[in-house]
């Protein structure tokens, strides 16, 4: 079983967005460890609705067509978390990871990350 990677558009959909997906799902695609490239569909909302998309599959001539997309292709958000949800998060990570803050998305995260 290899490692996946989960990514998440958050706030105002930039210029940049879009390329910036591109970048990420094609470094990811280089390297064999990485098994799933998930997307969460319409940003935080659709993390905490686990409601992901699957991007490592996607052709490199369809990755290409996202560096000249306006908008955001796999949706972005403003949702907040609410305290419900911190509340069934826990304070301490047992996956490690590097940066501070995440484990607190750690029951979301553990199908993507183990799956």
């Amino acid at each position: 079983m290899g490692d996946n990677i989960l990514i998440v558009h958050g706030g105002g959909p930039t210029s940049v967005i879009n390329a910036s997906l591109y970048g990420a799902v094609k470094e990811a695609k280089k390297y064999k460890e990485i098994d799933h490239i998930y997307a969460a569909r319409n940003g935080t909302g659709g993390l905490m609705r686990e409601e992901l998309i699957e991007l490592e599959k996607v052709p490199d001539e369809k990755l290409e067509l996202l560096l000249n997309t306006p908008g955001s292709a796999i949706g972005t958000s403003r949702d907040q978390i609410e305290q419900a949800e911190y509340d069934r998060m826990p304070r301490e990570s047992d996956i490690p990871l590097p940066w501070p803050g995440v484990s607190r998305l750690l029951p979301v995260l553990r199908p993507v990350l183990r799956s």
